[in-house]
């Protein structure tokens, strides 16, 4: 059979293109930016607005969770914070699988966020590295870019960004967050590590932003010499429901939550925050790009569980 190439037919194309084409793009490029630069656009920051601090409601024992949002802007952002130090909690990191010779792949099978928690029994869980698709974003084949190191194994695909930070987890339980992508940086005692982009927050100090790029975020800080987590999801893939943050908008709502030190982890479609409810239903909070909302298949995630869980608004 002929089919002509109607005017309709040609729309349904073009409207095909606009839905699947950031299926075949990366998370966030490697200079750390997608979404879109608007000099005149004003950036918000909580303390110069007079917001008021954080609402937190329990989701498990040493684990709360936050959200804010103000159609006016428009933003939605969601926030976390996790007691590394309570009793029974547990991190859990993507882990790579052996290669055959005693070591680890670096090429992997990825998995979205959602899929992540579901199969690990997290409570809550986060996107983390940028990563490579060396087949594609709607292939499963993925790499962690940068430092990345599971129980002390390193698995990352090399060479380190020096102007990148990275997340640490350390074995007596704490967090850390350092500058710079550096062996020398990374003590022994690092059991999981997940680099990320730019650092954001130095003992409270918001570092000079990179760019004015505004996008979906996920970003990471630290506060209490390491004992307490805190994690930022904005939407921004939707810029008419929520604009996104830029770098420095990142920092100062990471200040907002708690935190002292700050990193960007990856950002874009990737970004995802899924929670599990006392009903053992799984819920990604923030939007994701139409029409799976199920979020990009990625690198590596992270997630927390505990022994003892409570509900979430009776959920």
């Amino acid at each position: 059979m002929i089919q002509r190439f109607t005017g309709k037919n040609r729309l349904s194309v073009i409207w095909a293109v606009f839905l699947f084409l950031p299926l075949f793009t990366s998370c966030v490029l490697l200079s750390g930016g997608g979404g879109f630069t608007d000099e005149q656009l004003p950036q918000l920051f909580p303390a110069e607005a007079g917001i008021p601090p954080p609402v937190w409601e329990p989701l498990a024992p040493g684990i709360d969770i936050c959200s804010f949002s103000d159609s006016s802007v428009p933003l939605t952002l969601y926030g976390a914070r996790i007691d590394l130090k309570s009793p029974g909690l547990t991190v859990i990191m993507t882990s790579p699988p052996p290669d055959g010779t005693g070591g680890v792949s670096r090429e992997f099978s990825g998995e979205t966020t959602l899929e992540f928690a579901r199969r690990t029994g997290s409570l809550l869980a986060v996107n983390a590295s940028p990563f490579n698709a060396p087949e594609g974003m709607l292939n499963r084949p993925r790499s962690a870019i940068g430092l990345a190191l599971y129980r002390g194994v390193s698995y990352g695909e090399p060479p380190m960004v020096p102007r990148y930070g990275a997340l640490l987890f350390m074995e007596d339980g704490g967090a850390r967050i350092i500058p710079r992508q550096e062996e020398s940086l990374v003590p022994p005692e690092t059991v999981y590590a997940a680099g990320g982009f730019y650092p954001l927050l130095e003992n409270g100090t918001i570092l000079p932003p990179v760019n004015r790029i505004f996008d979906s975020r996920t970003a990471a800080g630290t506060a209490a010499s390491g004992s307490i987590l805190y994690l930022l999801v904005a939407e921004g893939e939707y810029p008419s429901r929520s604009r996104g943050l830029t770098f420095e908008e990142s920092a100062a709502w990471l200040l907002w939550l708690g935190a002292e030190d700050g990193l960007s982890l990856d950002g874009g479609g990737s970004s995802a925050i899924v929670v599990r409810t006392s009903g053992g239903k799984y819920e990604i909070l923030n939007k994701l790009y139409f029409p799976f909302n199920k979020g990009h298949i990625v690198g590596n995630n992270i997630g927390f569980s505990t022994s003892r869980q409570i509900s979430l608004n009776g959920k």
